[in-house]
């Protein structure tokens, strides 16, 4: 009965080791990571162009047809040069077009009150990028929970057309997020990850509430390459005095491609 016991003992150590043993090289792997993504991005909203004087709220695929519904590619990067200290970065950028005929009267920048049945043409280009450091309050290698703060970076231009003319609202600022991040490694070849952030800022000219929040799971060969997939929602309203504002949310899900050293 003795050996019986050692030799399931001896079996099962044989079974974990390699299990922890590859947490142990993915920790030490683990300090620098490099990651590129397809979203799937649905973006529904209001937004506003301003001129002389303060315009209307529309709505992007309800009164000028943007087309809301992209896949574009997000590239981004973490370090973890060492203890508890890490940073991140990442961003994306968007173009979105779309058209329709205006389905009632809305003042739209310096184009004044466009009639109903007016054709109009729209487009959004955007730019997001972040930047964060954290500070991890648990430590360990099967769970890290850690705290965010840095700065998202947007840079928005949207435009309609009608009437022969052009309106344009420019909609470009910096602001300071916090938030929280959690990551679970229960084996070395695979990690969950979920974040955080948020803000809610006047700076300026610019008054910004952001929200983001993302989800993926990741899983590994060979402790270098990996693959994921994850669920992101960002939503945000930008409003700048004398150009405009946005008020919108998009969301979708994501397939990643990842690199850790």
């Amino acid at each position: 009965m003795r050996l019986m016991r050692g030799l399931t003992a001896a079996a099962a150590l044989a079974l974990l080791a390699p299990a922890v043993s590859s947490g142990a090289r993915a920790a030490v792997l683990d300090r620098v990571g490099v990651y590129t993504n397809a979203w799937r991005q649905s973006l529904t909203g209001t937004a506003r162009i301003d001129g002389e004087v303060q315009g209307d709220s529309f709505s992007l695929p309800g009164d000028v047809g943007l087309d809301g519904e992209k896949t574009v590619g997000e590239l981004g990067a973490w370090f973890h040069p060492f203890g508890r200290h890490r940073f991140r970065v990442s961003g994306f950028s968007a173009s979105l077009n779309g058209s329709r005929i205006l389905p009632r009267p809305v003042r739209i920048g310096d184009l004044g009150v466009v009639p109903q049945d007016t054709p109009v043409d729209s487009s959004l280009d955007l730019k997001f990028y972040k930047a964060h450091y954290s500070y991890s309050i648990v430590n360990r290698d099967l769970v890290n929970v850690a705290v965010l703060v840095g700065a998202d970076i947007l840079d928005g231009k949207g435009e309609i057309t009608a009437l022969d003319a052009v309106a344009i609202a420019s909609l470009r600022g910096t602001v300071p997020v916090i938030g929280a991040s959690v990551q679970v490694s229960p084996l070395g070849f695979l990690r969950l990850y979920g974040e955080a952030t948020g803000a809610s800022w006047k700076i300026g000219r610019l008054r910004a509430d952001l929200r983001d929040t993302l989800v993926r799971a990741e899983v590994y060969t060979g402790h270098f390459f990996g693959v994921g997939a994850g669920y992101r929602k960002l939503s945000l309203e930008v409003d700048k005095d004398g150009e405009g504002k946005i008020d919108a949310s998009t969301d979708g899900y994501q397939a990643y491609l990842l690199l850790r050293f």
